[in-house]
């Protein structure tokens, strides 16, 4: 019993390491995605998600295009997700957001395929893919971000997502909340 114990012990961070990871590589981009169901009509849920949009794309890098009721497809730039160099130049993400409705759910997905490393005078995109944490070899010429800057910008690049899908989700569940009165 002792040894089970111990072996168990040995082994339970190796399964807590093996979660699955929120996001996916797909086409030469990083994708975090969520199957939402939803108890109101499709009309509802779909006049929400128009709504949350025409309430947060506020700046002219922010667009919606291919509105209809049931897809909705919105481009976006992050804020500032990452620095280096003492400040000097900052980090940004170029986000895709998906809605895709169907009766009784609804898929949210974003996609990132171009991050955007910006000075006062100068700018130089890079993939996501190409940097680390991803990338096995991070190459500071090719990025021009170093492994840390890239890796913190990743890890705030995957939050935003995040809290992106939690934000519709929220607002399809308001929008209930508000029907039953």
């Amino acid at each position: 019993m002792k040894r089970f114990l111990f072996i168990l012990a040995l082994c339970l961070p190796f399964l807590a390491s093996a979660q699955e990871s929120p996001y996916t590589i797909k086409d030469g981009k990083v994708v975090v995605e969520k199957v939402c169901p939803f108890s109101i009509p499709k009309a509802d849920a779909s006049a929400a998600v128009n709504s949350f949009f025409v309430t947060k794309l506020v700046d002219s890098n922010e667009t919606l295009k291919n509105a209809s009721e049931d897809y909705y497809v919105a481009k976006v730039v992050t804020q500032t997700i990452g620095s280096h160099s003492m400040g000097q130049w900052t980090i940004r993400g170029e986000v895709t957001i998906e809605v895709r409705f169907k009766e009784d759910r609804m898929k949210v997905s974003l996609s990132c395929g171009n991050m955007i490393n910006k000075s006062a005078t100068n700018r130089k995109d890079y993939s996501p893919i190409e940097a680390s944490p991803i990338a096995e070899k991070h190459n500071v010429m090719k990025t021009g971000v170093t492994k840390k800057a890239a890796d913190e910008a990743f890890q705030n690049l995957i939050l935003y997502m995040s809290d992106v899908i939690a934000e519709i989700e929220k607002a399809v569940n308001v929008a209930k909340a508000e029907d039953d009165w």
